[in-house]
């Protein structure tokens, strides 16, 4: 039971399956992770990091970590906790309660964590609570003796209600109770607009009235919190209310505090000697609050974040991080003063491509390019190609050029990657006289001569054509009116237009000779929400969004585009999907989905299986193959997830217990001191065993010797080749048979 929990855990299996005979299969096999940044990007919820004494602790998607401010401010990686599909945390005292939401998934519960940072560099999980409501977000609030947690779910809105008592870490589901917590003892309830004694779980007590709305005009209140159990504060976006509850059964309004900063996506952060910090897409605040009556701005700065995810304190230091696109802005508080350090960790990761066994993937908005080499998968290497400009974003692959733009320059920049270490800047072409509105109404496209860049303006229903060489526009042609999207391909243009409730296609067969007479192809698309057209191998492919109604055409002969197939079972689609291999992966959210497309293939196609890798943020897979093997890139928001693909074709013959990887596990998982790491082998063969960090860094090689037919174990230790011991986390073990990687799975080693 343990090895198959374990494979549960690990691997995301594809199971064969057979329609009308064997068909062509694919077993997903998950090796490992890499390019964690220095600072990952905090889960998209307001309470998702939080400090203590010199620590920050960060929430991510799939844990707890936790940094050490060093000199100048600079968060220094101590410890992770890791947990799956994390949601959101509440901080109280030396206690950090964190909720965790199952999407879509038969492997995870909903579940709350209870995580002791008594220690603060060592944070330690020392309870959880699993709940069964999936497909639910999950909320916190943290009392002195209990714990309300609310689910509310994605497709029905129904809440939930439980009460957690925090001795014991039992549940018990009650009544709707919306309480936010203003001290240990004094809450404020929601629905009714009363403070609340909370105190005693057993006996909750309403207190006096306070009607918020009288100085907040129904704005969302951000902050609640109280100076000296005395006085209570609201916050909203740019208003602070402060009320006298000495007496709670008899509260009173004391004053009210209007700020410049409009906080738009965060709440403010109250310093331990009552200075608030508030946080706009545009500036930061800081509020002396010790005086309810006399609350003075200290001082302002303004930067550009925007979308600020959240705002905290730590020592002499403000973080501010993006929303959406991830790392930290720096500041330091001296002398009254507020002053920008620094730019820290890396941004979220876009769509990406695959050429000349690169990875070249933009930061999503406006942070450069990042690039891997994977010519060896198993040990990728970041290329530091100067682009020259980092805030470049939307990257795309024509032949031997990257085209990117800047949404802080209105312009398209065209890159020579024949060398991707030495990336040329060869043009830039300013599109502000054309577009001021929507950037990303272009589709560009370079032809198969490389001497000419055409750029169709669905905005204004246009195309563009280019002069690469020396950047000189050479002729504008006007399209019909009412484009919805242009695809190119070999030199065939293809344009999108409504027509009632299905689609039209115009086929420009020959822009290469500037041949703009297209031909007309009525209703070949049966969708009147069809919006978007991309292209993979010989498909020409019309999706809509949300990405419900999928459909492929074949363009094998590209005059003549032929309704193919579309998609079934189809729920909510946030990607492009991807052909390799005849088969086509999709982005369900939380799932991929796995279509088998063969020369037969057509009308309305299900999916054969899928594979569950929360693929909430993932904006598509990275097919790559090398040296007989394929793989499946997955950029998260955060870094990469490589699979290994196996492809089982009807007319193979072979043995397939020999497909399948061999056997492997260790036991006890989570461990420690150590751990026994058992192998079965088929044959006789050279084994090289050896176990990886996250990094996909070598720790240590356990073994590399011949080994006979049979099952066989080694001991690991937690330590690295020169005997240090490592750090509590999650690490890869690897096992190499005559020189070819057969398995890889992945330990927990919890200190």
């Amino acid at each position: 039971m343990e090895e198959i929990k374990m494979k549960r855990i690990n691997f995301f299996i594809i199971l064969l399956c057979i329609i009308c005979g064997l068909k062509a299969n694919a077993e997903i096999e998950h090796l490992y992770n890499f390019g964690y940044p220095e600072i990952p990007s905090a889960t998209s919820t307001f309470y998702n990091v939080c400090s203590k004494d010199n620590y920050l602790y960060i929430l991510t998607r799939y844990g707890l970590r936790t940094y050490e401010i060093g000199n100048n401010g600079n968060p220094v990686e101590t410890s992770t906790v890791f947990m799956p599909h994390c949601y959101s945390m509440k901080k109280y005292k030396d206690k950090i309660y964190i909720a965790s939401v199952a999407m879509n998934t038969e492997n995870h519960q909903n579940t709350l964590y209870e995580i002791d940072i008594s220690v603060p560099d060592n944070p330690v999980q020392i309870n959880t609570i699993n709940f069964n409501e999936k497909n639910s977000s999950g909320y916190i609030d943290v009392f002195n003796d209990f714990i309300i947690y609310r689910f509310t779910a994605f497709n029905t809105a129904v809440t939930k209600c439980y009460l957690i008592n925090r001795e014991t870490f039992t549940a018990e589901e009650i009544s709707i109770l919306a309480i936010k917590s203003i001290n240990d003892s004094i809450g404020y309830n929601l629905s009714s607009g009363c403070l609340t004694d909370i105190s005693d779980a057993d006996n909750i007590e309403t207190l006096g009235y306070i009607d918020l709305n009288l100085y907040h005009n129904n704005e969302a209140i951000k902050l609640y919190s109280s100076i000296n159990d005395t006085t209570a504060i609201f916050a909203s976006r740019n208003k602070i209310s402060f009320w006298n509850i000495a007496d709670p059964e008899n509260p009173f309004f004391i004053a009210l505090y209007e700020s410049e900063n409009s906080q738009s996506y965060t709440a403010p952060y109250i310093t331990d000697d009552y200075k608030l910090i508030t946080a706009s897409n545009t500036k930061i605040s800081i509020i002396d609050i010790s005086n309810p009556n006399s609350a003075e701005l200290i001082t302002t700065i303004e930067f550009i974040n925007n979308f600020t995810a959240f705002v905290i304190s730590c020592g002499d230091y403000v973080y501010t991080s993006d929303l959406f696109y991830g790392g930290f802005k720096i500041f330091k508080f001296e002398n009254n003063e507020l002053n920008f350090i620094k730019k820290y960790g890396n941004p979220c990761l876009d769509r990406g491509y695959c050429k000349n066994n690169c990875l070249i993937n933009p930061y999503r908005h406006n942070h450069g390019i990042s690039i891997w080499s994977v010519e060896d998968p198993f040990n990728p290497v970041k290329i530091d190609a100067d682009f020259g400009n980092d805030k470049l974003k939307d990257a795309k692959i024509c032949r031997d050029y990257l085209t990117c733009r800047s949404y802080q320059d209105s312009e398209l920049y065209v890159y020579d990657i024949s060398d991707i270490n030495n990336p040329e800047l060869i043009r830039t072409i300013d599109l502000r006289n054309f577009c001021e509105i929507q950037l990303h109404m272009f589709k560009e496209y370079i032809d198969s001569g490389q001497n000419y860049l055409y750029i169709a303006d669905i905005y204004q229903n246009r195309l563009l054509k280019y002069n690469i060489e020396d950047g000189e526009l050479l002729l504008t042609e006007n399209l019909p009116f009412g484009l919805l999207d242009f695809a190119f391909k070999d030199d065939t243009g293809y344009a999108m237009y409504p027509n009632y409730n299905k689609r039209d296609l115009l086929v420009y067969p020959d822009l290469a000779d500037d041949n703009f007479e297209y031909i007309l192809k009525e209703e070949v698309i049966d969708s009147y929400k069809a919006s978007y057209l991309s292209i993979e191998d010989n498909f020409l492919i019309a999706q809509n969004h949300p990405g419900d109604k999928v459909i492929f055409l074949d363009i094998s002969n590209p005059y003549n585009p032929v309704y193919q197939f579309e998609l079934a079972d189809l729920e909510y689609g946030n990607s492009v999907p991807v052909y390799f291999k005849e088969h086509v992966f999709y982005n369900q959210c939380f799932k991929y989905n796995i279509y088998n497309i063969d020369s037969t293939s057509s009308g309305i196609i299900g999916y054969d299986e899928s594979f569950d890798c929360n693929a909430y943020g993932i904006s598509s897979l990275i097919p790559y193959s090398c040296d007989g093997f394929d793989y499946l890139f997955v950029p998260r928001r955060e870094y990469f997830e490589v699979y290994k693909v196996t492809f089982d074709s009807e007319n193979k013959e072979e043995n397939i217990y020999e497909l399948k990887p061999l056997s492997m596990s260790n036991y006890p998982n989570p461990f420690n001191p150590e751990t026994s790491i058992s192998f079965s082998l088929p044959s006789a063969g050279k084994v090289n065993l050896a176990v990886y960090n996250t990094k996909g860094q070598k720790v240590k090689t356990m073994t590399d010797d011949v080994y006979e037919k049979g099952l066989h174990s080694v001991i690991w230790n937690g330590k690295d080749e020169t005997g240090n011991a490592v750090s509590s986390g999650v690490y890869f073990y690897r096992l190499n048979l005559d020189g070819k990687t057969v398995k890889t799975n992945k330990c927990l080693l919890l200190k």
